[in-house]
């Protein structure tokens, strides 16, 4: 890599592996080959990059600069070789701790690889699954809940927990060292239109109403039912037979998904109803939402550059 990148950039290597976690850190120090580097290096001009052990993912740092982007377009061809090429796609996932992103795109992912009901089928660790899910004996019992349902006195509250741990199995636990602090997902879901619309246009003023020989104006209202309209008519939405809203949805907080358990098991969300993405099955943390799930193509959700390269505090993975 260093060899691709010398007639453009000159890149000091350092790199070291993790005390604690499966990976190896790689610290690369850019500077224009002309004028002379100063001392320290700018923080714009420090490119991180961690290479999980016998992982397919890369963990780095999303900087909007040049050189940063000379370092990112060297790295499959740094990867390559003669007979076997390698390209890099974006996987929308950000995080602002290592542990997170080797939870869900490590090779030792345990129990908090797999996200929302998946984890209970996690090969090792506090969540593996007791006995194999493919089995023709006869399953065996179920662990009590009864210990852990202090809080909830009814049925209905018992009922929402065992929901909840379907959805979420046991990860997005709070303390579990693997949150999202953001996720954000634009909805782009296809709606009918009713027969009544609401929103008519009427008259502002009196002067409004009236053209210029004095006569009223007519109140333009949507026809929904002329049977040749299209289904959806970006340039003009009042004429379709359906519209499509542009709505964004942003969930902040310390762990997200651990959050969105909590109103689950609260009644505040409908565990049944929710969505993949808002279980954390998905495993991203930005995308376009249509159907009911996010889209795989990342130049189909069209935010994902937008998103997590100007968040320079987060690392992003490919």
């Amino acid at each position: 890599m260093q060899e691709i990148m010398d007639p453009m950039v000159q890149c000091h290597p350092y790199y070291i592996t993790h005390p604690t976690l499966p990976l190896t850190i790689l610290r690369l120090s850019l500077h224009n080959p002309y004028p002379l580097p100063t001392l320290p290096p700018p923080a714009n001009q420090i490119f991180y990059l961690a290479v999980p052990t016998s992982s397919p993912h890369l963990f780095f740092t999303p900087q909007r600069s040049k050189l940063a982007d000379i370092c990112r377009k060297s790295l499959p061809i740094a990867l390559s070789s003669q007979h076997r090429r390698y390209d890099i796609v974006s996987t929308a996932l950000t995080a602002k701790t290592l542990e997170a992103l080797l939870a869900r795109k490590g090779c030792e992912r345990g129990d908090l690889g797999a996200g929302g009901g998946w984890s209970v089928f996690a090969v090792e660790g506090e969540g593996a699954l007791e006995g194999d899910p493919l089995e023709t004996s006869r399953p065996r019992k179920r662990q009590s809940l009864d210990a852990d349902m202090d809080d909830y006195n009814n049925v209905e509250g018992k009922k929402r927990k065992r929901i909840a741990k379907a959805r979420f199995g046991k990860s997005a636990t709070v303390g579990d060292g693997s949150g999202l602090e953001r996720v954000e997902v634009k909805l782009r879901e296809v709606w009918p239109r009713g027969k009544e619309v609401p929103g008519v246009l009427g008259v502002v003023d009196g002067n409004a109403g009236k053209s210029k020989k004095g006569r009223p104006k007519k109140d333009i209202a949507p026809d929904t039912n002329d049977e040749d309209s299209p289904l959806v008519d970006e340039h003009a939405p009042w004429k379709g037979k359906s519209w499509m809203p542009n709505v964004d949805v942003v969930l902040e907080g310390t762990h997200v998904f651990a959050g969105v358990r909590t109103l689950v098991e609260e009644g505040v969300f409908d565990g049944e109803k929710i969505p993949t993405w808002m279980t954390g099955e998905e495993g991203k943390s930005v995308g376009m939402v249509k159907g009911g799930t996010i889209l795989k193509s990342a130049v189909a959700a069209g935010i994902l550059e937008a998103t997590t390269d100007t968040r320079r505090d987060r690392r992003k993975t490919t």
